[in-house]
């Protein structure tokens, strides 16, 4: 698959994933999680599933401290600063279906990352989102979609609270072990 160039591109949030309580390992700490995912509607794709847009996410600490990094793309994804009571109650589910511009930028090795999030310019077409996930592990941990990539259920499996609520195991335990099988049949934000 070609690489996302790099430059602003119209993106549509389509995904917010808590990642839950992740050990960081260049801090040497646990730190709570965030994924927010964007599809980019220039950059079609043609018979790879139900997604019909490239996609790119951006992991963030999730924390709106005003150094934040969640906070400081959020801030110019509205265009405006927080008032102090927004922040408070905010909600990162508000975000999901909002336009945007991504800034992709390539790393050392050359794979793309999203550097920024800014407000749509004036005048540009916003676009609808072709689908909405949302996870969040305080309406179930074990809940995962399954429709999430792989690749991100792993990080969750490897949360905290995914640890947690699974007796203490990576992945859950497997309910049938030792027992007879039963057949049952505008911005948001």
């Amino acid at each position: 698959m070609e690489q996302i160039e790099q430059g602003n591109h119209h993106g549509v949030c389509v995904a917010v994933i808590d990642l839950g309580t992740q050990y960081n390992q260049i801090f040497n700490k646990e730190q709570p999680k965030v994924m927010i995912t964007w599809e980019l509607p220039d950059f079609p794709l043609e018979g790879e599933n139900d997604i019909t847009f490239r996609l790119i996410s951006k992991e963030y600490t999730a924390v709106l401290h005003a150094k934040s990094n969640l906070s400081i793309d959020l801030v110019s994804w509205r265009g405006k600063q927080f008032a102090p009571e927004e922040l408070e109650g905010f909600d990162i589910k508000t975000v999901l279906g909002a336009n945007c511009l991504v800034n992709v930028v390539h790393n050392d090795k050359g794979y793309a990352n999203v550097a920024a999030v800014a407000r749509l310019p004036k005048g540009m077409t916003k676009r609808v989102a072709t689908y909405a996930l949302m996870y969040d592990m305080d309406e179930g941990v074990m809940a995962i979609p399954p429709n999430v990539p792989e690749w991100i259920e792993k990080k969750i499996k490897a949360s905290k609270e995914y640890i947690a609520a699974s007796g203490g195991q990576a992945e859950p335990p497997d309910p049938s072990e030792g027992q007879v099988p039963v057949d049952d049949e505008d911005l948001p934000f």
